[in-house]
């Protein structure tokens, strides 16, 4: 989904998964990264041209909760799907704490 090669070793700090009987609903994955692995994400962020922090899109139909959106340094993608632009998966690269964030939210 990220298009990012994750190293063995990460450390996950949070994995979520909320779903309603209608099958709308969003998945939240976060990990701590290492100076290393920091180094190595954020390099192939780059490379995959993804957007430099702040996260600017806006949209009525794109819901990003705070606490994932307010990341300053680092990188992000937002994928959008084509078929309903409600559903994205969002992979935030944040630099200053040293995760990584992947957030989908299908509806």
């Amino acid at each position: 989904m990220s298009g990012l090669k994750i190293s063995e070793g990460i450390k996950f700090e949070m994995l979520q998964d909320d779903w309603a009987l209608n099958g709308d609903g969003t998945t939240h994955v976060k990990a701590k990264l290492t100076d290393k692995q920091l180094s190595d994400i954020l390099k192939q962020a780059s490379e995959q041209k993804y957007h430099a922090l702040p996260i600017l899109e806006k949209s009525y139909e794109l819901f990003i909760p705070e606490a994932i959106a307010d990341a300053e340094n680092g990188y992000y993608q937002l994928k959008i799907d084509d078929d309903d632009p409600r559903d994205y998966t969002l992979t935030i690269i944040d630099s200053d704490k040293k995760e990584m964030t992947v957030y989908i939210w299908f509806m």
